[in-house]
């Protein structure tokens, strides 16, 4: 999204940098991509660039650990599970050991 910000932030600080041209001087001195591009296409291309950009730094990044990630979903917001998976994994595994069953039947 800094990316898209960026290149929207260069358009309008460009765009207000050089006058627009009037009837008496009909001269256009604005670089082509402000006196070429329409602004909605121009915003088409920033939503293209952002989505590309956040491709490829999410492809290129290692995935995040589950024990950070949990209680993220809807459906497991109330879960205790994933709170004692995060704040105590120690315990969780020696109940785990102890009881030789299935952990998410002790909470």
């Amino acid at each position: 999204m800094a990316a898209g910000g960026v290149l929207g932030i260069a358009r309008f600080a460009v765009e207000y940098a050089y006058d627009v041209p009037t009837c008496e001087n009909p001269i256009d001195n604005r670089p082509g991509f402000v006196k070429d591009i329409h602004f909605l296409y121009f915003s088409a291309l920033i939503y293209a660039v952002t989505v590309i950009v956040s491709l490829v730094i999410s492809l290129l990044t290692k995935p995040i650990n589950p024990k950070h990630v949990s209680q993220v979903q809807v459906y497991e917001m109330y879960s205790k599970i994933g709170i004692c998976l995060f704040l105590c994994p120690e315990v969780v595994q020696r109940k785990k050991v102890l009881n030789n069953s299935d952990f998410s039947k002790n909470f």
